[in-house]
């Protein structure tokens, strides 16, 4: 990291959340500001990092000034461009790779990253114990994750599905129990942290050893 950004993150907060959480609100912030200050720790030097629904690319080039090597995929093509754009903007080209998801984990050999990374993906994924098991395969010995999505929380919800009339809500998994028993199933949780209002789930994890 530069010496001005490491003097910047000797605050409370990591400078500029804001713009890298990109939406959600002050509640994202925060969850995703405790994640790195309490779990994964804010220096990625030598880090590979694998961010699953890069969008916009901003919290990819997060991870790569704060040191980190970054692959972010995304099932919407259009996004790749904004992405790369992000990098160079934000000069971390030489460290971050966007690629264009078909569905394919097999494109990275097994044991690739130190972290992978999820914001409000997980809950739109339909075969998600088997989506689970690729990403064990694709950590590291002691490879983490974190995975920050959306919880299922009565009226809120139902706002949801008035404001995104658009989304899939057959597809969508608002995470209960039930997604959280399975995450907890393959990975070793080390922490869950919910928020009512908004509902979300941050939960911060790594890799299990093998039997």
């Amino acid at each position: 990291m530069s010496e001005q950004l490491t003097s910047q993150i000797n605050n409370n907060v990591i400078p500029n959340l804001d713009y890298f959480v990109e939406w959600g609100g002050s509640t994202w912030k925060r969850q995703l500001n405790y994640a790195l200050r309490e779990f994964t720790g804010i220096d990625f030097a030598g880090k590979k990092i694998l961010e699953i629904g890069s969008r916009s690319g901003k919290m990819a080039c997060l991870f790569a000034r704060l040191g980190g090597t970054v692959t972010g995929i995304d099932i919407n093509p259009d996004f790749i461009g904004n992405a790369v754009a992000e990098a160079i903007n934000m000069e971390v080209e030489q460290r971050t790779n966007f690629i264009a998801y078909n569905g394919d984990f097999d494109i990275f050999p097994d044991e690739s990253f130190d972290l992978i990374f999820t914001k409000s993906v997980l809950v739109i994924v339909p075969e998600l114990e088997c989506f689970l098991r690729q990403i064990s395969n694709k950590l590291k010995p002691s490879g983490k994750v974190l995975f920050l999505e959306n919880a299922k929380g009565g009226l809120l919800h139902k706002l949801r599905r008035f404001r995104h009339r658009t989304w899939n809500y057959q597809k969508a998994k608002f995470f209960t129990d039930k997604e959280l028993n399975l995450i907890c199933d393959i990975f070793q949780v080390f922490e869950i942290k919910k928020t009512i209002f908004p509902p979300t789930y941050l939960i911060m994890g790594e890799k299990r050893d093998k039997l």
